[in-house]
């Protein structure tokens, strides 16, 4: 439980134990992705503790689990050093065969999660009156905390991994809407995501239903007719995965205890009004709009900045690096209507 999510079958541990079934010759070590990176570019190869192997880390302790290791045959030496992100690792002057202009630092990030969240510029040590939400491949909500708290089995889809500073956590849940999006565009529009939905307009009236599977990815439309157009598919679909993140949303105020007053989106998930529009709509506060919606990565420049000095702290360089765009206020007669649904 102190690992911050519920063992399954895509968890570090599960994989680490089949390879160990499996292989005739057993693995010596198991490296994250960033220790990979890091050895191929002849540097150490640490990983921060947001990075490394999620489902052994123990999130009250700081510290790799013993009975986890045990139980999947490895021990801490297997996994390398872990340190806090910021960590400056080391300095390249040439990246394979391309000589660099000048020696580079080389700062070690953070989880995707984590590093969108301090893009959105969600404090690293628990504001919660703020969630983040990282809109892209997957749709992602994530509160950043000071306090731990073990999510399942009452949220099993909900995971935490550790912050960026010492003591934090980052509570995260999502739904692949990018990639049901994608597709169902694609496959019966013919388009994209973005053609598509530049000439979406509302379709409050329409009674065509759409059920999402979370696990799956399964999807399912009701109430089609012979006049039901793609648009009114696309909608139905675009407001089911909404109201699955108005449910997560509810999650995670449980979570950390106080309620949100807005949600702050960035990700590709972002760039079409309509879409955000009707988001606010139907989880009901408003949701800010980031100007530079590569959200992920202004979060790893983040603490790229801390790291080397350009500011002081996270606070000053979220006070400098992010910057809100625009602001969507639900409106009422729309969010009594999807209230109603």
């Amino acid at each position: 439980s102190a690992t911050g999510c519920m063992p399954n079958l895509l968890q570090v541990p599960a994989k680490i134990l089949w390879l160990q079934n499996t292989l005739s010759q057993k693995p010596e070590k198991f490296l994250t992705l960033q220790q990979f990176i890091l050895s191929n570019l002849g540097l150490e190869p640490l990983s921060d503790y947001s990075c490394i192997a999620q489902g052994i880390l123990n999130l009250k302790t700081g510290i790799l689990s013993p009975k986890i290791m045990e139980v999947i045959g490895t021990n801490k030496k297997m996994f390398g050093d872990v340190v806090e992100s910021a960590t400056i690792v080391g300095n390249i002057t040439h990246f394979g065969r391309v000589q660099l202009p000048n020696s580079m630092c080389v700062v070690l990030g953070a989880h995707d999660a984590v590093c969108g969240g301090l893009g959105l510029g969600i404090w690293p040590k628990g504001r919660k009156d703020i969630m983040g939400n990282c809109a892209g491949t997957a749709d992602l909500l994530c509160l950043f905390s000071d306090e731990f708290k073990n999510v399942w089995p009452k949220y099993p889809e909900l995971c935490a991994t550790a912050g960026v500073v010492k003591g934090s956590n980052c509570y995260h849940i999502g739904v692949a809407s990018g990639v049901i999006l994608d597709w169902f565009v694609r496959e019966f529009g013919g388009t994209d995501v973005s053609e598509a939905l530049k000439r979406m307009e509302n379709h409050l009236s329409s009674k065509v239903r759409t059920l999402v599977d979370e696990k799956t990815l399964s999807t399912s439309f009701y109430n089609l007719s012979i006049s039901t157009k793609f648009d009114e598919l696309l909608n139905s679909l675009m407001e089911t995965l909404a109201f699955i993140i108005r449910k997560h949303l509810r999650e995670l105020t449980d979570v950390s205890g106080q309620k949100a007053k807005k949600v702050r989106i960035g990700a590709s998930g972002a760039r079409s009004d309509y879409q955000v529009q009707l988001k606010a709509d139907i989880i009901g506060i408003p949701v800010e709009r980031v100007k530079n919606l590569e959200v992920s990565s202004v979060g790893a420049a983040i603490i790229a900045s801390v790291a080397t000095g350009i500011y002081d702290d996270y606070a000053q360089a979220i006070e400098q690096m992010v910057r809100v765009e625009r602001v969507f206020i639900p409106d009422k007669e729309r969010m009594k209507i999807y209230d109603d649904k």
